[in-house]
């Protein structure tokens, strides 16, 4: 009897020994109402320990997504796991996972996590993703040979660790950190997608060797130029915009780009991109062109952002017949070509050009077009047409300003200031003989037709009226040049500066001899007395230069002038 009780004692001792080292409290709430709830098999009967050789055999992937979980102390007796996917939870840290051997899927992102594990023991894992974390730094990731994908977005990363041992790494995304700049990427030949956009990077690594490289998107950096990408001849998507680019590599190898977005920088040209047949996209805004390339060929062209820029024309899209949109807004375009063939294009956004009556034909065309595909095209408003000029007249000269006849304008009226001082149904050009100081100042000619108002267009708001840039027209004030061409003789006129002056005047009375430019600044006053009724005079003002300049003489009888032109 006594032998019995002793053997049930210890073996009632031994259960209870290998109990207690089969079961570990869980003490995060949330992480044990989790196990309770999705996999209630792991836990002891009391709901709060896990059973240690029930999760050795766990080997799946254990998805504890947004959870609220704090601590997850008792992971590190899952050793069979392959995925561990905790993101979205209040994790600050995680706890030691050397025990982790199989790990192939680590998801700890979306987490206020400030620092990582060690993992030089899951030489497996294959994804890691760290992203919309607090990390400052990773850990050494040199035994992650098989890792694949490094997702570490969005965290307040100052440099990233070695990767050169990294040789499987298909995908980096290290964007929206504080990096300036990338270790070395030679070894990553496998590498597939380089994002590491919104950084402060200032030079882009070698990329020559990232012969597989389909993704890079260096964009919001502070890159001025890009390495050379000839190799890459496998990249479909370049982002390289809000950088500090004022030119760009040649793009002929990267036949297979199909998405190129360089818009804020400060190129003031684009590549050759005739190689580039599979372009489908292109953004080039923001900068300073002043042409487009030749886009021909690039017929799987759908969607065209060039706002923004200095374009005075735009390539033909003639034979482009996917094309969806163009936007070309805030140009100095002077006319828009024939897009009658563009039959898909849905939007067509030409407003802030220099547009006038001249391309109403084109812009009805494109506007039914767009209209049939229930979308729009935007015209309203436009700058003022043409260029700015400036006429320096003397008085006695004839003022010609003229614009460009517009074909559908029905009207047109010249403004001095808010002034009309001309107008007709064809009256493109505006003369004014003998002007006076009167007419100095600022002209502008309106021209006025229904071709774009809507109605007819579709599009709203339409347009009934056009406005030149200004005709600014100078002379000289107060001086007059004189009717009378007895009284006040000059020659040789022109000359090369040297004038004889005739004038009649009476004797022993003062004559002034002033020269003006055409600025209405003296650079000649000289004061003459002369002995008879007829006086001659030798004026040389050879120093200041070729131009039209008037000459005054006043005497007391008053002023006469004469213009004189020095060749």
């Amino acid at each position: 009897m006594i032998k019995r009780i002793v053997s049930i004692l210890t073996l009632l001792s031994i259960a209870l020994y290998i109990s207690a080292q089969t079961k570990v409290f869980i003490p995060d709430t949330n992480f044990r109402n989790f196990l309770n709830d999705d996999y209630p098999s792991l836990m002891d009967s009391t709901g709060d320990s896990l059973i240690t050789a029930q999760a050795a055999l766990f080997g799946g992937n254990l998805v504890c997504y947004a959870k609220g979980i704090q601590d997850l102390t008792g992971i590190e007796y899952f050793k069979n796991i392959q995925g561990l996917i905790c993101s979205n939870n209040m994790l600050t840290t995680l706890p030691p996972l050397d025990s982790l051997a199989s790990l192939k899927y680590l998801y700890c992102n979306s987490n206020p996590i400030t620092s990582l594990p060690d993992l030089s023991g899951n030489v497996s894992l294959l994804y890691l993703q760290c992203y919309y974390t607090l990390l400052t730094s990773l850990p050494d990731l040199s035994a992650n040979t098989s890792l694949i994908r490094l997702d570490c977005f969005s965290a307040q990363l100052t440099s990233l660790p070695d990767l050169s041992a990294n040789v499987a790494l298909m995908e980096l995304s290290c964007g929206l950190n504080q990096l300036t700049a990338l270790p070395d990427l030679t070894s990553n030949v496998a590498l597939r997608k380089l994002y590491c956009q919104y950084n402060q990077i200032l030079l882009l690594p070698d990329l020559s060797t990232n012969v597989a490289l389909e993704i890079l998107d260096c964009r919001n950096n502070q890159i001025p130029f890009l390495p050379s990408l000839a190799a890459n001849t496998a990249l479909e998507v370049l982002h390289c915009d809000y950088n500090q680019l004022t030119a760009l590599p040649g793009l002929g190898t990267n036949i297979a780009l199909r998405d190129f977005r360089c818009d804020n920088n400060q190129l003031i040209a684009l590549p050759n991109l005739s190689s580039n047949t599979a372009l489908e996209w292109i953004d080039c805004s923001y900068n300073q062109l002043t042409v487009l390339p030749d886009l021909s060929n690039n017929l799987a062209l759908e969607w065209i952002e060039c706002h923004h820029n200095q374009l005075t024309v735009l390539p033909d899209f003639y034979n482009d017949t996917v094309l969806i949109s163009i936007r070309c807004y805030d140009n100095k375009l002077t006319s828009i070509p024939d897009l009658s063939t563009n039959t898909a294009l849905q939007y067509f956004d030409c407003r802030n050009n220099k547009l006038d009556f001249s391309d109403a034909k084109n812009l009805r065309v494109t506007d039914s077009i767009c209209y049939s595909n229930v979308y729009s095209t935007l015209i309203a408003p436009q700058n003022p047409f043409g260029q700015a000029e400036t006429h320096n007249l003397l008085p006695g000269d004839t003022l010609t300003l003229s614009i460009a006849s517009q074909d559908s304008a029905l009207y047109y009226q010249w403004f001095r200031g808010t002034n009309i001082v001309g107008e007709g149904p064809s009256d493109s050009v505006l003369v004014i003989p003998n002007v006076t100081s009167a007419d100095a100042g600022i002209y502008t000619c309106r021209t006025y037709g229904d071709a774009l108002q809507s109605p007819p267009m579709h599009s709203s708001p339409g347009l009934n009226g056009f406005v030149s840039e200004p005709f600014t027209v100078t002379l000289p004030v107060g001086i007059q040049e004189n009717t009378d061409p007895n009284s006040l003789v000059v020659y040789p006129n022109p000359s090369n500066g040297q004038f004889t002056v005739e004038v009649n005047s009476t004797p022993h009375e003062q004559i002034e001899f002033r020269i003006v430019n055409i600025l209405g600044q003296t650079v000649f006053l000289e004061m003459k007395e002369p002995l008879s009724g007829t006086f001659r005079s030798e004026l040389n003002i050879e120093g200041y230069g070729k131009g039209i300049y008037l000459l005054q003489v006043t005497d007391s009888k008053g002023a006469q002038s004469k213009k004189i032109v020095v060749n």
